[in-house]
């Protein structure tokens, strides 16, 4: 499941679903530390409607997103692979369509439940589950993401 840490923008809109989502190499300085280095760069389009059953799109903004492959491959090949889509069988794992399902003001927006899009589900392309790589990383400020 993704988290995205981030300030909160529209406090009475309902639904917010991921209505693109790309991903791929990207090399990018944005002045981390030198052992940090953003390998990989996603965006998903995202759009905000009234509540569930409203057709009508308010807005619609672009979330670009770095990763750290260095740091996290595993992660970030999981992240990447299933923003670009992944067939399997029957299934198809991909964040497009994916319901933005909790939102805390000034703490969390988490999204990316794309099995059973209300946290309570998720897949990873190596299975159910993988292992923690490690936790060098810790959200800095708003905007930093997380994989859980």
């Amino acid at each position: 499941m993704l988290m995205i840490f981030a300030l909160l923008i529209f406090l009475s809109v309902q639904q917010i679903t991921i209505i693109e989502a790309h991903g791929g190499d990207y090399a990018l300085d944005d002045g981390l530390p030198e052992k940090f280095y953003v390998t990989h760069e996603a965006w998903f389009n995202i759009s905000v409607r009234e509540n569930k059953i409203s057709s009508s799109m308010i807005k619609s903004h672009r979330i670009v997103i770095g990763l750290f492959g260095e740091i996290c491959p595993m992660t970030v090949t999981n992240f990447i692979t299933i923003t670009k889509g992944l067939r399997r069988g029957q299934s198809k794992y991909t964040y497009k369509g994916t319901p933005i399902h909790r939102i805390v003001r000034d703490f969390v927006i988490q999204t990316g439940d794309f099995t059973n899009g209300d946290g309570s589900g998720g897949k990873s392309i190596y299975g159910d589950k993988f292992i923690d790589e490690n936790f060098i990383l810790s959200h800095r400020s708003p905007g930093w993401l997380s994989m859980t």
